[in-house]
């Protein structure tokens, strides 16, 4: 399974077990799983990049933890980050948590080595999109040509 997901995504093998292992380090909850996809939710319908959030939240997440969240990697998203993000994206946050709330008990985590490996799929396919737009300029036009 493994090999047939490395060349579907084009990654290494090595790359992919440390996708796979992120996965695994923390244990998410169901609200941490809600919470995930309701802002990913509200960032892909507000439109704005990962630089322009991190500059509307003040700081609170940089853009790179912001695409950590919206991509279900490392650590769950903080409720102050929550907040910020919400409050970025011109969404009232006690709505979206009470969104998250509701959505718990149907949210439910990868449970098998199976279920593992199709949400690393999936992460990975979502960070190539925000591996370009969070840069800009001269490095991204760099990185297209394959220069950088």
């Amino acid at each position: 399974m493994m090999t047939v997901l490395v060349k579907v995504i084009g990654v290494s093998a090595y790359v992919y077990s440390k996708i796979v292992d992120m996965a695994a380090k923390v244990e998410w909850t169901a609200n941490d799983y809600a919470a995930q996809n309701i802002l990913a939710d509200i960032v892909e319908k507000s439109g704005l990049s990962l630089r322009a959030l991190e500059q509307k939240t003040g700081g609170v997440a940089s853009h790179a933890r912001i695409g950590y969240i919206l991509n279900g990697e490392r650590g769950p998203v903080k409720l102050s980050e929550f907040i910020a993000i919400c409050e970025a994206c011109g969404v009232d946050a006690s709505d979206a948590l009470q969104q998250v709330i509701d959505n718990a008990d149907a949210t439910q985590p990868a449970n098998t080595d199976e279920d593992r490996a199709k949400l690393a799929l999936e992460r990975a396919q979502r960070a190539a999109e925000y591996g370009l737009a969070a840069m800009e300029g001269e490095k991204r036009d760099a990185e297209d040509d394959g220069i950088a």
